[in-house]
C-alpha cells in the first residue's frame, strides 16, 4: 500500500464516494416512498415521528442509568427504584408522591 496517494487513486476514490452518496440518497429515497405511500390518519404519529428523525440522521436516546456505576448491576428489586429516583430528581416529586422504596 502507498503512503503517498496519486492523482489516479484521488480521483478514483472521489467516484467511489460520489457512487456511495449517491447509493444512500436512493435507498433514503424508496424508504420515503415506502414510508409514506403506508401513512394514513390512524397511522401512528410517533412512528412517523421515529421514521423523520431517522431519516435526517438524529437518532433519540433517554439515557435512563438503572445502576449507579456500570461495574456494579443492580438486582431486580433495585432497579425499579433506581428508575423511580432517576423521575422524581430528572421530572421532581409530585405532591404527597409515595415513597420510592416498599416496605419489607
Amino acid at each position: 500500500m502507498e503512503k503517498d496517494p496519486t492523482p489516479q487513486a484521488g480521483e478514483k476514490y472521489q467516484r467511489l464516494e460520489d457512487k456511495c452518496t449517491k447509493t444512500i440518497l436512493q435507498t433514503k429515497r424508496r424508504a420515503w416512498d415506502s414510508h409514506t405511500s403506508s401513512l394514513s390518519f390512524s397511522s401512528s404519529t410517533k412512528r412517523t415521528w421515529d421514521f423523520l428523525h431517522c431519516m435526517e440522521g438524529r437518532k433519540r436516546t433517554h439515557s435512563i442509568p438503572l445502576c449507579p456505576n456500570p461495574q456494579n448491576l443492580l438486582d431486580g428489586q433495585q432497579k425499579p427504584e433506581a428508575l423511580a429516583k432517576h423521575y422524581h430528581t430528572q421530572l421532581g416529586a409530585p405532591p404527597n408522591a409515595p415513597p420510592t422504596s416498599r416496605p419489607k
